[in-house]
């Protein structure tokens, strides 16, 4: 047996490496502090544009999906019954993966930073309609 065989990474190791990786990008990293200082621990794309307002939308979809694709976050839909014309009805909310690897990167502390911006953040009339819309749970299977 070649023994350097033990020093090759597992693919599990490899797996959490890569998504350690994904997360310490800092607008990825920020994205999930930003879902999980939020009372609800849950926010819609909208809320992280208008909190990220020199992200374009398209850049905050493409690092959710990322963050999606390592098991950071989780998509959350409202059930259809529950939808609101021209108000989201899609969510995102952090994984406890998610969570663990922003405490690997030491990241996770940085979160009440966040949730004192949040309680003073100036809203628009548009970002108050969300915030005072029904959110689904994270971890349920709606």
């Amino acid at each position: 047996m070649d023994e350097n065989a033990n020093d090759c990474p597992k693919s599990e190791e490899r797996t959490d490496f890569e998504a350690l990786r994904q997360v310490l990008q800092q607008s990825r990293a920020k994205l999930l502090q930003q879902i999980i200082a939020h009372p609800e621990a849950c926010l819609s794309a909208a809320e992280l544009d208008y909190r990220n307002p020199s992200l374009e939308s398209s850049t905050v979809q493409y690092h959710l999906r990322k963050l999606e694709e390592v098991g950071g976050v989780e998509k959350l839909k409202l059930p259809k019954g529950e939808r609101k014309r021209d108000l989201p009805s899609t969510f995102w909310a952090v994984t406890e993966k998610g969570r663990r690897l922003l405490q690997q990167a030491g990241l996770y502390e940085e979160i009440d930073h966040w949730r004192d911006l949040y309680e003073r953040m100036e809203r628009t009339p548009s970002i108050r309609e969300i915030e005072a819309m029904p959110r689904p749970t994270p971890g349920s299977d709606r």
